[in-house]
């Protein structure tokens, strides 16, 4: 015989939104055998690894379940509340194509002058939808190189090797 006034819930949350999800979060049930109503719980475990097939986080979540609704087995939809940012945070992103690999690190090329750039070594983010994130070695304002990037690497490549004999 069990106990179903509160139930354990299983939800998997997407690999980008676990720096969101903790412990104590509280959550909203909805299954469609009663799609008008509602089952809250809170989040109390997130697990320490990821599903590597769907690249997903699994939650548990216990639930109240007073009615008895919710049974074994069931399939639910959850929404996690998660806080929302007090303040947003301004980032710098530049698109992927801009950035390269020289001498082990990742750079970027910054117009410093009409037809002079330099290199900058940068420290990458986050990349989404074709941008990345940068986290050091710009600032707002400078002109970086987009497109013809590679053309530019080749070159300092090139005049590197030519320093080096």
């Amino acid at each position: 015989m069990a106990d179903l006034r509160q139930v354990w819930v299983f939800l998997q949350a997407y690999e980008k939104d676990l720096a969101l999800l903790h412990e104590g979060l509280s959550v909203s049930i909805r299954t469609e055998a009663f799609p008008q109503e509602s089952f809250d719980g809170r989040v109390d475990f997130v697990a320490g690894t990821l599903d590597p097939a769907t690249r997903t986080v699994r939650l548990r979540a216990t639930v109240d379940n007073r009615s008895e609704r919710l049974k074994p087995g069931m399939f639910v939809k959850g929404r996690v509340d998660v806080p929302k940012l007090v303040e947003a945070k301004l980032v710098q992103v530049v698109p992927e194509g801009a950035l390269q690999t020289l001498e082990g690190r990742t750079t970027l090329f910054v117009q410093v002058g009409s037809g002079v750039f330099e290199r900058r070594f940068v420290e990458v983010g986050h990349s989404f939808e074709g941008f990345t994130e940068i986290l050091s070695g710009i600032k707002a304002g400078d002109v970086i190189v987009s497109e013809g990037s590679f053309v530019l690497k080749s070159e300092f490549a090139k005049a590197s090797l030519a320093e080096d004999h």
